[in-house]
């Protein structure tokens, strides 16, 4: 078979060398087919118009060509050791054989037998050759590429996916996280800015928690910074330099009354200017010198003569407990003295409002209501110098002072009453700590003496106590008995005045002397002091007490 074979090949070779037909050679037993071939194409010319070797070859490379690049999808070997090519979308087609080539009739009824010997050669099976296993490897190669490809594609896109996932879960952070930052910025600034502008507001109308009235002094020549100053140190407004702003805004800079004023903590911005540019809202002040030493009538004449108040309205006032400071706290109501408050009436130089209907003596005791008004205003003014006395004597006293009162094991109304004594009988804040220190010594002494035995106690007797009471009377007797040192022991029931600072501490820091008796001058002043009674009663003599 293989010599057969290898003739017709030569045969082959040496028409195409020579140029004419080589012999024919005997046609094979036709081979049953499964199904009949097709028809060969006409695509062949006839030998006798025209064609040759050359285009038969070309004809054959042709369609040979076709089927190549026609796409498949399966491949195997038929049974008869040829190979058939199945494609995808056209009709199962077998390649023929030489048989059918050999029966081949053109235009003319000649047989082409040159296209039979090309047939025999390219139906050579395929059977012993690598062709066929290439073309069956071929395509499964190229579905394995495309599995890869497809995988790495679907690779590719969950990759893209997870990032613009992840990309887009960065930009809804970011964006959230800015958010944030923004809406707690602008809720920062909100109550920022919002602080102040309530605070604003609230000032300018007048609006607060704590109403409280003020008096207040503007200096002549004040411009409108040193009234917003003023009022700002006196707690009128909050923010001095809004009032100043307010005042340039509406044309009220400027152009302040001086004198005293009455001033509110619910006045709005526009009542103030208004109350510290009119005439009609000055009041007219005082000064009055409240001197150590006065006793609590004493005051009530002085503030009477100055027309801030009526005497016995001072009185109605300051002589019952009104609980509303520290020092208060520290007093106890007793039946044997005779003014409760008598000694904490601060002596000190104050400003009060005058009641000018005072000065019209003939509204005294009228039933006007013109004198009425003057009654409640004698009222207010009495209730308030009583109240600034009891303030400045709170702010006196410290806790130091009060510690060495309870060192000494003495009450305030004890260091006050002997303040008091030692007030009346100094000539000189230094005699203070030495009279001080004899009354002390008397006290510590108790059993030598007994009786402090100083002048100004009767004369408290006489001139406070006795022209405002029956000396008949049961009172009047127990509150003799109980401020007279010469009847009374120890310390008497109250103070007899009302002492400065010094003879307070005097009383707390005495002088260390074995005084237990002076005497004073009443011309001079002088005072003595002695140890011993003999040594007092010299003094007398040179003091002019005694003979």
């Amino acid at each position: 078979m293989a010599e057969k074979k290898h003739d017709e090949m030569e045969s082959l070779a040496a028409f195409l060398h020579s140029g004419s037909e080589p012999e024919k050679p005997a046609a094979p037993e036709p081979v049953p087919q499964k199904k009949a071939a097709k028809s060969a194409p006409e695509s062949k010319k006839d030998s006798k118009s025209g064609g040759s070797l050359n285009d038969i070859l070309f004809s054959i490379d042709e369609k040979k060509k076709q089927r190549s690049s026609a796409p498949v999808m399966t491949m195997s070997e038929p049974e008869d050791d040829v190979a058939v090519v199945y494609g995808s979308d056209e009709p199962e087609e077998e390649l023929p054989d030489a048989s059918a080539y050999e029966n081949y009739e053109n235009d003319n009824g000649h047989y082409d037998d040159a296209a039979t010997q090309m047939m025999n050669v390219v139906n050579v099976p395929v059977k012993n050759t690598s062709s066929a296993q290439k073309l069956e490897e071929e395509p499964e190669e190229e579905d394995l590429e495309t599995e890869e490809e497809k995988r790495e594609r679907l690779e590719l896109k969950e990759m893209r996916i997870r990032y613009e996932k992840q990309r887009q879960h960065a930009r809804t952070f970011a964006f959230v996280l800015i958010g944030a930052f923004l809406c707690v910025g602008i809720l920062a600034a909100s109550v920022f800015f919002s602080r102040y502008i309530v605070t604003y507001a609230l000032d300018l109308t007048g609006i607060v928690t704590n109403d409280f009235r003020i008096d207040v002094i503007i200096p002549e020549d004040a411009d409108t910074e040193t009234v917003a100053a003023i009022l700002g140190e006196n707690n009128i407004i909050s923010s001095p330099k809004f009032f100043a702003y307010f005042g340039e805004l509406t044309g009220k800079e400027d152009e302040f009354i001086p004198g005293t004023y009455t001033l509110s903590s619910t006045m709005s911005y526009m009542t103030i200017y208004s109350t510290l540019q009119n005439e009609e809202f000055t009041e007219k002040t005082v000064i009055i010198r409240i001197v150590e030493g006065m006793t609590a009538r004493e005051i009530g004449e002085l503030l009477e003569e100055n027309c801030v108040c009526f005497a016995e309205d001072f009185e109605k006032y300051y002589k019952s407990i009104q609980n509303n400071y520290d020092f208060e706290r520290r007093l106890s109501e007793s039946s044997s003295k005779y003014n409760q408050m008598e000694g904490y009436l601060f002596p000190d130089t104050y400003e009060f409002y005058v009641v000018q209907a005072m000065e019209d003596k003939s509204l005294h005791g009228a039933a006007t209501e013109e004198a009425q008004l003057m009654y409640e205003n004698s009222l207010e003014n009495a209730e308030t110098a009583a109240k600034k006395m009891y303030s400045n004597f709170n702010d006196k006293m410290t806790r130091t002072m009060y510690k060495k009162m309870g060192e000494m094991n003495m009450t305030l109304d004890e260091v006050i009453t002997l303040a008091s004594m030692v007030q009346k009988e100094a000539a000189s804040v230094e005699d203070m700590y030495y009279v001080a220190s004899v009354f002390l010594n008397r006290i510590r002494n108790s059993e030598s003496f007994p009786r402090l035995e100083s002048d100004v106690t009767i004369l408290y007797v006489e001139n406070e106590i006795k022209p405002y009471l029956t000396t008949n009377s049961a009172r009047y007797k127990a509150l003799a008995k109980a401020y007279n040192t010469y009847e009374c022991n120890g310390i008497p029931a109250g103070a007899v005045c009302n002492p400065g600072l010094d003879a307070i501490d005097a009383v707390l820091n005495a002088a260390e002397t074995n005084y237990f008796f002076f005497c004073a001058n009443e011309e001079t002043g002088e005072v003595f002091y002695a140890e011993t009674k003999e040594q007092h009663e010299e003094n007398l003599v040179l003091a002019g007490l005694a003979d």
